[in-house]
């Protein structure tokens, strides 16, 4: 489900003393024991620095005791540095009276301690803007790996682009053949934020899904479902490159996807709605109409064919 988060920092009894700094309320205990039979709070700081293996979480009481795995989830630092943790498990054991009546989904997750409202207000706007999913349960939370942690460091001149991985981790959605519609597909228009309604898996989804990657990335998308929007998108590059947006003629119309590779003179590309799913196929470059960027991001060292790899 599509998470609504904001963000609190519990305040230690020192810092409320001084009130150096301008903080968060909250306490550093919470209403019910955790799975571990303690009475606290644990924090996403918790939980990057190995101190926790889980994060708590506040919400209408009849969730109490609730798990449930943050797929993804973007954190701002002290430092100004940017992470993104992946399957994180959450517990519901706090509340309070703003979440009597909030439906599921709407939980206040404790970023760290003694931390700043401005830093509260920038995490909580970026995890509106990536739209943060919840799934029931949690994945191994207690074995290494896996479900424990994984940091991404954010993306500098050198690294993969972040958003590939974001796709790819997409792989195999389909479209129901017949009346049914995969309602994974639908939500596409929604998290693209396209504003286009849109209520059946047949309409073309290639742009939609694209504007959702990005999106669910943190970079701002079209925000479209046409494909050749993308052409006036971003930034332009000269050639093909690794995560590199490619905009292809399509008749009157187009498609729209990321470059991950090539097999011969094709290009390799990562895209939704290729053969009814979201998939990797080969596309001629001869229809290629261009090659886009995401702005503000790090442009790619080489563009050419033949400087992909071979697929």
């Amino acid at each position: 489900m599509r998470a609504n988060l904001t963000a609190y920092s519990p305040v230690s009894p020192k810092a409320k003393a001084s009130r150096k700094k301008r903080l968060m309320e909250g306490g550093l205990e919470s209403a019910r024991r955790g799975p571990d039979g303690e009475f606290r709070v644990r924090t996403l700081y918790d939980y990057i620095e190995k101190r926790s293996r889980f994060v708590t979480i506040a919400g209408n009481p009849r969730y109490y005791g609730k798990k449930y795995t943050i797929t993804d989830i973007p954190v701002k630092l002290e430092n100004g540095r940017t992470v993104v943790l992946e399957d994180v498990p959450a517990y519901v054991h706090d509340t309070g009276s703003a979440f009597e009546e909030a439906p599921e989904g709407r939980f206040d997750l404790a970023l760290g301690l003694n931390l700043s409202n401005q830093l509260m207000a920038e995490n909580a706007g970026k995890w509106e803007e990536y739209g943060v999913i919840l799934d029931d349960g949690w994945k191994n939370p207690f074995t290494t790996g896996g479900g424990e942690r994984s940091v991404v460091p954010s993306p500098h001149p050198h690294s993969d682009p972040y958003w590939v991985t974001k796709g790819e981790s997409m792989l195999g959605l389909e479209e129901i053949p017949g009346a049914r519609d995969n309602p994974f597909v639908v939500g596409l228009w929604n998290l693209g934020k396209t504003g286009q309604n849109v209520n059946d898996d047949e309409t073309p989804w290639c742009a939609a899904w694209v504007s959702a990657v990005l999106e669910m990335s943190g970079i701002k998308s079209a925000r479209t479902g046409w494909a050749r929007s993308y052409m006036s998108w971003g930034q332009s590059l000269p050639g093909p490159a690794y995560g590199a947006i490619v905009v292809f003629r399509r008749g009157s119309g187009g498609h729209v996807g990321f470059v991950v590779g090539r097999r011969g003179k094709d290009l390799m590309v990562l895209g939704g709605n290729q053969h009814n799913s979201v998939n990797v196929s080969p596309h001629s470059t001869t229809r290629v109409l261009g090659y886009r960027w995401p702005k503000g991001k790090p442009l790619p060292d080489t563009t050419g064919l033949m400087a992909l790899e071979q697929l």
